[in-house]
């Protein structure tokens, strides 16, 4: 079972039409579609903005639905200077910019439940994702936290801190229950903004085109996994 999980309808609508025989169910306050897409069985979830909305989502995804794999799909704002709007990412590791505890000795980002800073994006996933994507598409860590990035010096600390090539607001969070819980996990986002001080304007222009071209990676994934 492969689950898919996108924060917001515009991220999951063209994956939801190419559903078959699907059932709409709710678990936590969040709908789920479970269905076919070709001879995959698919769950397909809104799990709203934010990390703890992606963690309840990702956890259901499992528990509820059997999913031993799970890709989030949506936009994200560009960190690194060789990004550009419509440019798709597809994740090879998760940072969590805003987990900090620094103040009693630990690196910033250092997770003690998982004993890492970085949380691994599965790479057969990842290679066979970046094999589909065509031109304009790069791996890289995907910097997590419940801010929408819209200043080039937030920007610019993130990605000198982490290393991050873009930013979300749901990644992390779904790949450290995934790491938690032992199951295969990738994200495929498209660039929207350059999460700078244009970031607001820019989103407004490119997230629908943005959130539809990685709707079409995912759904091209499904054909290979």
């Amino acid at each position: 079972m492969i689950g898919i999980i996108g924060a917001m309808d515009i991220e999951i609508a063209k994956i939801a039409e190419a559903m078959s025989g699907s059932e709409e169910l709710t678990h936590f306050s969040i709908p789920f579609l479970w269905g076919k897409i070709g001879e995959q069985q698919v769950v397909l979830a809104k799990s709203g903005i934010g990390k703890v909305n992606a963690a309840v989502c990702a956890a259901a995804m499992f528990t509820e639905f059997g999913a031993d794999i799970i890709i989030n799909t949506g936009v994200a704002g560009g960190l690194s200077p060789d990004l550009r709007q419509l440019d798709l990412v597809v994740s090879s590791a998760f940072v969590q910019h805003d987990y900090d505890l620094s103040p009693i000795g630990m690196q910033k980002g250092f997770i003690p439940e998982i004993n890492s800073v970085t949380i691994e994006s599965d790479r057969e996933l990842s290679e066979k994702a970046l094999s589909l994507a065509g031109d304009r598409a790069f791996s890289g860590i995907i910097a997590t936290g419940d801010s929408f990035i819209a200043s080039s010096e937030a920007s610019a600390r993130i990605r000198n801190e982490f290393g991050a090539a873009a930013c979300d607001m749901e990644g992390g969070a779904i790949a450290q229950v995934c790491r938690l819980a032992g199951i295969r996990h990738l994200a495929v986002r498209c660039i929207s903004d350059n999460a700078d001080g244009s970031a607001g304007m820019s989103y407004d222009k490119f997230s629908a085109v943005a959130a539809e071209k990685c709707s079409k990676l995912v759904l091209d994934l499904m054909e290979v996994i």
